[in-house]
């Protein structure tokens, strides 16, 4: 019998859907839990980009929120944004209601505050890490 090397690798297997049907961010964040997955939460223009291929004429929520007493916007895990990508005169927060963010398909992926109550298309995601493993023959043996 052929004995096989097995090499694992660590691969992040992240599955992005768009819904359509318009939600607010709270609700929509409810629906991409109860999927187990999150709000999409971007943290490179690469990502940015890719978003861009499933977002359609308008805005998506992603999982982007101010929190009010800190000042500070922070993804739904709770970590703060290192990479954003607001459209110019972005983030507007006026008077507590602009505290959500959307990603903008009409103005090439650049993000928008918006009030949280409004309803939108939203996109989750999951970071989930898989391992996957190859499977390859043994290096043939040498003759003798």
């Amino acid at each position: 019998p052929t004995v096989y090397h097995t090499t694992w690798y660590l691969i992040p297997c992240v599955y992005t859907i768009l819904y359509k049907s318009a939600k607010n961010w709270e609700n929509a964040q409810a629906y991409c839990q109860s999927l187990n997955m999150d709000l999409v939460m971007v943290r490179s223009s690469e990502e940015n980009s890719k978003l861009l291929t499933l977002s359609e004429k308008n805005s998506a929520w992603i999982g982007l929120r101010l929190e009010t007493v800190s000042n500070i916007w922070k993804w739904v895990n709770g970590e703060q944004a290192q990479f954003t990508n607001w459209d110019s005169k972005e983030p507007k927060v006026h008077y507590d209601k602009e505290n959500c963010a959307t990603i903008e398909q009409n103005h090439q992926g650049k993000w928008s505050a918006m009030p949280c109550e409004e309803q939108n298309p939203f996109i989750c995601s999951n970071g989930t890490l898989l391992l996957r493993i190859k499977l390859h023959p043994p290096p043939p043996h040498a003759s003798r």
